[in-house]
């Protein structure tokens, strides 16, 4: 992007290593967006354009999240389903599943290029996130509405063959292996050093330093490690199903046949402590969150006394509501989305915070939520 444009992504200034024109990511600061939206500050987002994602149900902070879609003058959502975030659109473009995609990248975990292939055609007006990219681009060329091209490809395969181009290779000669080895460059590193400015193994980070930060490593304790009154327990929401993706797949039978509640792992002795039983409804709600989120007791001593963990990502599409009982059974919902946020990152202490729980009152949740399991 032109350089003057790259200096206002939102979070930049505040997060230069996450968010600014050098960063790894050059991403903008989520929660910073949902701020701009809310305030303009540090200016007015008035049209937001999601794909793939289903960001009501993923963020914390859900009740702002939805605050801000539902303020936008325009807001279009690509999907292959109807999600809590594509309620919200006024536009909702048809999108391909991984399945009916191409795609090539550097693999993260090997010295090797990998591909995805493509397992059947493209079902009915679906298209991928790149034709719909171009088509966009092409009416907005037509209008003369384009102040500067960043998408000079004409389709998905020739945008693979430019990534391929000094390679040598071509995707159908991937397509045998799904793959390519390349040498990794065994002790590289001897002949032309790290990927540092000293090119040695730093310690003490100059960049970090220039940045007005602490250049070696230290610990800050978490939020939650000060517990405030009742909040005495803390909550971890990492857990992860074989089931699902983040929030993916909740309309799909066959996995909410595996998992159709979203649970709470509690100790026996803090579930004692609490006077919860197996599989009994409980509230969680922690000291600066908007709400309460419900969820099943799962009694097991894979957690130790003082934590409390679950997953994320719930809904149900077969609950009434544009938020499909995410506002109620979703722990974003008990969430906020920061503050406090890394210093350097930006990161969110949303993964592990202060909460309390106790026996949920089953007259705070809609009589469809408790029959939910009957309902699949």
């Amino acid at each position: 992007m032109p350089a003057e444009k790259e200096q206002l992504i939102i979070g930049g200034k505040e997060y230069p290593f996450w968010s600014g024109p050098d960063s790894w990511a050059k991403a903008a600061h989520n929660p910073s967006i949902i701020k701009a939206i809310n305030t303009g500050d540090p200016y007015p987002v008035r049209a937001l354009y999601i794909s793939g994602v289903n960001i009501v149900c993923t963020y914390p902070g859900m009740q702002d999240t939805i605050a801000a879609l539902k303020s936008l003058e325009l807001l279009v959502v690509a999907t292959d389903h109807i999600t809590p975030t594509a309620e919200l659109a006024d536009f909702v473009l048809p999108k391909t599943t991984l399945l009916e995609e191409e795609a090539v990248f550097q693999d993260p975990g090997a010295p090797c290029i990998s591909i995805i292939q493509q397992v059947l055609p493209p079902r009915g007006e679906v298209k991928t996130d790149f034709e719909i990219a171009i088509s966009l681009r092409d009416k907005l060329k037509a209008r003369n509405l384009i102040d500067f091209d960043l998408l000079p490809w004409n389709s998905d395969r020739e945008f693979i063959d430019f990534q391929l181009e000094k390679t040598g290779l071509n995707f159908d000669d991937l397509r045998s292996d799904g793959f390519f080895e390349y040498s990794a460059g065994y002790e590289k590193y001897r002949k032309v050093g790290f990927n540092t400015p000293s090119k040695k193994i730093e310690l003490y980070s100059n960049k970090l330093n220039e940045a007005g930060y602490d250049p070696l490593p230290d610990y800050i304790s978490a939020v939650y490690a000060e517990p405030e009154g009742s909040f005495d327990l803390t909550l971890l929401t990492g857990i992860r199903s074989m089931a699902y993706h983040h929030s993916r797949f909740r309309n799909h039978r066959w996995a909410r046949k595996r998992q159709n509640e979203p649970e709470l792992r509690i100790h026996p002795k803090t579930a004692e402590r609490f006077g919860i039983g197996e599989d009994e409804w409980v509230k969680v709600e922690t000291p600066r969150g908007a709400g309460a989120a419900y969820l099943k007791a799962w009694i097991t001593d894979e957690v130790p006394e003082k934590i409390v963990a679950t997953g994320m990502g719930w809904w149900y599409p077969e609950i009434a509501g544009a938020d499909r009982g995410a506002l109620k059974l979703n722990v974003e919902t008990a969430i906020p989305y920061g503050p406090p946020w890394d210093r350097i990152s930006g990161s969110a202490e949303a993964r592990n915070c202060a909460c309390r729980i106790s026996r949920a009152d089953l007259g705070q949740i809609p009589q469809q939520l408790l029959n939910v399991r009957e309902a699949v």
